[in-house]
Parts: structure tokens; C-alpha cells; sequence
């Protein structure tokens, strides 16, 4: 409620190392796109916060700060990005949170409804249709059956949104279209990604083996 904290001081709040803040207010704050995008940056690895108020009328918060918020709940820029998002917080704008972009409503949706590691699978799932295998080739063979066995636990969750989640109700906003495939992928899709997956790590390791020999 104080205009005398700057987005600045927010930003140090956000980012104590052992900040156990749950809930902040900022009603009577006109932070703007600036100081949306300097709390958002706060927010990366941040796990503690759940809700975070403001006006976002007031608070003079365009689509460019919006922006700023929906890439900490899911960055889709690499795998690992995906992964390390804010799976925490579940609410940003509060009461009038209407204004957000449906993609941000949609994971702050998933934040509020599934546990932490679960909205993590879900994201990557969801972004990350094609996982990239060349990171994990310097654990050769090892690192196969845990590749399986995360495709098969991530399948309850992939069960779970869509019974959850009407596909219909997705593929209506034209600003979601990056799930549109997502919610419109039957079981037998999800199984073929699972032996793409692992088609792939196995026909990279050869690969692998004949790059050293090279440089042997």
C-alpha cells in the first residue's frame, strides 16, 4: 500500500535468499510495465510466493508487463528454461486478474491445481513437444531408463489435465495456440512421443561414439 517502495526494493524483498513471503499486496502502487518486468525478473527461482495483488489498471500494467509475467510462469525458450520457471505462484493481479492474457490465467491455473514437480512436467509437456535428447548423450546408455521412467510418470498428469481440461475450451482463444496441439494429442500420440524419445537417444549414442574417435 506504500508508493514510496519502489519496484527496485520489491526486487531485493523478492529475491532474500530466505524470503518466505506467501502474499504480497501493492493495491495503491503504480508499478507500470518497468516495475512489472523488475518484480517478474525477482521472481525467477523465487518459491515462496503464492499471490501477488495489484490493480492492473491502476497500476498502469500493459500487455508488455503481462508480458514480462507470463514468460517466469513458463520461459519456452529451451527445455531447461521450461523447467526452472515459477510453478509456485498462483495468483498475479488478484481480484481483477481477468486482464491477464489467457496464457498466463492458464498457468496460474495449473500453479494452483497441481504440485510444483507436476506443473513442471505439465509445461514441458506442453511446450516441449519435440524434447531435444543431445544434452543427456554424456550419460550414455545410463541415462535411458530415466528417460523412461519420466514419460511414465509424467502420463497421470497428462491424463489428469485433459480430463480436467475440456480441449474445446482451450482451442477457442486464438492466444493459445501454442497448446492447441497439446489438447488435441490422443493416448496413442503420447506413447509414440515417449518411443521418439528413446529412438532418438539410442540413435545418437553411435553418433557419440564415432565423434570421439575422431578426435582420438
Amino acid at each position: 500500500h506504500n508508493n514510496a517502495v519502489t519496484a527496485v526494493g520489491l526486487q531485493a524483498l523478492l529475491r532474500a535468499g530466505r524470503s518466505s513471503l506467501k502474499e504480497l499486496e501493492l493495491w495503491g502502487m503504480r508499478i507500470g510495465d518497468d516495475g512489472a518486468k523488475v518484480i517478474a525478473d525477482a521472481l525467477v527461482g523465487n518459491n515462496s510466493l503464492e499471490r501477488l495483488y495489484f490493480c492492473p489498471g491502476y497500476s498502469n500494467v500493459t500487455s508488455e508487463g503481462w508480458s514480462a509475467f507470463s514468460r517466469i510462469l513458463c520461459d519456452t525458450s529451451s527445455v531447461n528454461d521450461t523447467y526452472i520457471s515459477n510453478h509456485t505462484i498462483s495468483n498475479i493481479g488478484g481480484y481483477q486478474s481477468h486482464s491477464a492474457p489467457n496464457t498466463t490465467r492458464f498457468h496460474l491455473f495449473l500453479n494452483t491445481n497441481f504440485h510444483s514437480k507436476e506443473v513442471a512436467t505439465l509445461k514441458l509437456l506442453m511446450h516441449h513437444g519435440d524434447i531435444d535428447m543431445i544434452p543427456f548423450f554424456r550419460w550414455k546408455l545410463m541415462f535411458l531408463p530415466l528417460v523412461v521412467d519420466w514419460f511414465q510418470r509424467a502420463r497421470p498428469c497428462w491424463e489428469a489435465i485433459h480430463l480436467m481440461v475440456p480441449g474445446e475450451q482451450i482451442l477457442q482463444f486464438e492466444d493459445m495456440s501454442a497448446l492447441h496441439g497439446f489438447f488435441t494429442e490422443e493416448p496413442e500420440a503420447y506413447q509414440s512421443r515417449e518411443l521418439s524419445a528413446m529412438y532418438k537417444f539410442v540413435r545418437g549414442m553411435p553418433m557419440l561414439a564415432v565423434g570421439k574417435e575422431e578426435e582420438e
